[in-house]
């Protein structure tokens, strides 16, 4: 069982924000998560062979040929911002 404070840390980990009164859903939401994957711990797989896919598929692959591709100044013609012949992003994850 996940406790209101553990709840909290969870999301403060992830920099979510919510209101007060949605944590009690949230916390019956994770409760419910992890009761189900305890449930399914329980199955038994023995001799199951693992899938990748519930469908089967076929790959299709391409000849391994070379061919003429764009230049990186090609490439980064139309970029926003570019700084050492790479795209330049914004940063994503604080220090």
């Amino acid at each position: 069982m996940i406790t209101n404070e553990e709840v909290l840390k969870i999301a403060q980990l992830a920099h979510l924000s919510f209101e007060a009164d949605e944590l009690e859903g949230l916390r019956n939401d994770l409760n419910s998560i992890l009761e189900y994957v305890e449930a399914l711990n329980e199955v038994d797989t023995e001799g199951v062979e693992a899938t990748s896919h519930p469908v089967s598929t076929t790959m299709r692959l391409r000849e391994d040929v070379a061919e003429s591709r764009l230049t990186s100044n090609e490439v980064l013609s139309n970029a926003p911002a570019k700084a050492e012949g790479q795209f330049q992003v914004p940063k994503v994850v604080a220090s």
